[in-house]
């Protein structure tokens, strides 16, 4: 799959080079094509950047994270989404207020929607965001409640900025949801130990903000597409057999 892929592009570049009259962005739209018809390659090619080209930092990646294994994979107070019986989990440490932050989530949604083996797991990273802060707060409340899924929903199906205002109607729409309770855990120890734990482990793994994400072996900091997320999880499930 890595040399298909080298002699794709080198081919590309020597027609590039022999006839002056293919535009640049004609060849870069034909690789990219490519690329997006045949995702297993991607996926390799990700593959292939971190453990060859960049052996060392993956290296370094893979150690990170089994050196804080016991903390990636504890789960206790963590907000679940997808497969019990799963094989594949992204753990999301997200913000609620970010947008960039909820794109990765809807695509990373979409893909437990019709994966059966996929499980995601949210950690919160609100940064200094006000409303980011509450969110995350009600969330974690909400999940004493078996209301976190029904929040979560409504949150990712809101268009446009998150606000205090938009947090309070979509608490309004939740049916069952005990009011009086929420505010006590909002504000209960519990919850603001988990949104600590939750900073300190994104601190101890480099992430410095949303959205940060891993999936198997792979740390992630910046937003990739639906396509390359369901590339990746190909991956991943290869190297398991």
């Amino acid at each position: 799959m890595k040399k298909q892929l080298a002699v794709l592009l080198i081919t590309f570049a020597f027609l590039a080079g022999c006839d002056n009259r293919m535009p640049k962005a004609e060849i870069e739209q034909t690789i990219h094509n490519y690329i997006v018809n045949n995702p297993h390659i991607l996926a390799e090619v990700i593959m292939n950047l971190q453990k060859e080209v960049a052996n060392k930092q993956q290296e370094k990646v893979v150690d990170l994270l089994n050196q804080h294994r016991s903390e990636v994979d504890n789960t206790t107070g963590v907000p679940k989404i997808g497969a019990a019986d799963f094989d594949v989990t992204i753990l999301m440490f997200a913000n609620y207020a970010d947008i960039k932050s909820k794109t990765m989530m809807r695509i990373f949604a979409q893909h437990v929607n019709k994966d059966n083996k996929l499980r995601m797991l949210i950690r919160f990273l609100p940064e200094k965001s006000v409303v980011g802060q509450r969110a995350a707060r009600i969330g974690l409340a909400l999940l004493k409640q078996d209301l976190f899924l029904s929040f979560h929903t409504k949150v990712m199906q809101h268009e446009g900025e998150l606000s205090n205002e938009a947090l309070t109607r979509i608490l309004q729409s939740i049916k069952g949801l005990d009011s009086e309770r929420l505010n006590k855990d909002m504000n209960s120890s519990d919850v603001a130990k988990a949104l600590s734990n939750d900073r300190v482990l994104a601190e101890k793994l480099g992430i410095q903000e949303s959205p940060g994400y891993i999936m198997g072996d792979f740390l992630l900091k910046q937003p990739i597409s639906f396509e390359d997320v369901g590339a990746v999880i190909q991956v991943i499930r290869r190297h398991k057999k």
